[in-house]
């Protein structure tokens, strides 16, 4: 949560048998590996419990799994329905070798690397609707008229963009520069950023708000909806 790794309880083990199968028979080694698959498909369940929980009470915004492939793939088939829903991302560790520490690192970079992804995802898509004629807008004056038309289901906003604007000080309808509400006639004020009170109108009216701070296609136009 907001770069903060919280652990879900102790860590969680498991005796996956005996690993080296030197001396056995086919069916011992077979026995082996079947116990091994059974604890670990319990350990796997056990965690996802945990998970599960976690998301009743705060729900994931996504779910990392770290691992080697068959690992990571017996984990991913164990999920709860609900879990196996979340966006997911993969990365590589070893049981055998990772320290907690470590982990905390990996978890905190994987999240940085998920989070740009989605920034310049997000930024991407609403550029590419807008400058094919799809249902979305760009640029400082057409967000405005989104906004004041509680038309908005996304806003984007692209780093520390702030522009100066007015607000109606009786409806409170947004615009660049006007002395007087173009709806209701009353006078406006002066404020410093406009961007801001599109941000806190958006939210108001049920809307989402996104501040990318990577370099996306948006830099241009520094907002669109």
């Amino acid at each position: 949560f907001e770069g903060l790794v919280e652990e879900l309880g102790s860590p969680l083990d498991a005796d996956i048998g005996k690993a080296n199968y030197g001396g056995f028979g086919g069916y011992e080694e077979h026995g082996v590996r079947a116990r091994a698959d059974e604890a670990s498909a319990r350990l796997w369940k056990q965690a996802g419990w945990r998970l599960l929980e976690e998301h009743k009470e705060r729900p994931l915004d996504y779910l990392a799994v770290a691992g080697h492939g068959e690992a990571v793939e017996d984990i991913s088939r164990s999920l709860h329905p609900y879990l196996a829903k979340l966006p997911r991302a993969v990365f590589v560790a070893s049981p055998q070798q990772v320290t907690i520490p470590a982990l905390r690192s990996d978890v905190v970079r994987q999240d940085k690397l998920v989070r740009q992804q989605r920034q310049e995802s997000i930024a991407g898509r609403v550029c590419d609707t807008a400058w094919s004629g799809g249902n979305a807008v760009l640029g400082l004056a057409a967000t405005i008229e989104a906004t004041n038309a509680q038309a908005i289901d996304t806003l984007v906003v692209a780093g520390p963009f702030v522009r100066s604007g007015t607000i109606c000080s009786d409806c409170g309808q947004l615009a660049r520069d006007r002395s007087e509400c173009s709806v209701c006639g009353a006078l406006t004020f002066a404020v410093d950023d406009i961007v801001a009170g599109v941000m806190d109108a958006t939210v108001a009216a049920g809307g989402k708000v996104h501040q990318i701070r990577v370099a996306s296609a948006l830099d241009v136009e520094g907002i669109g909806a």
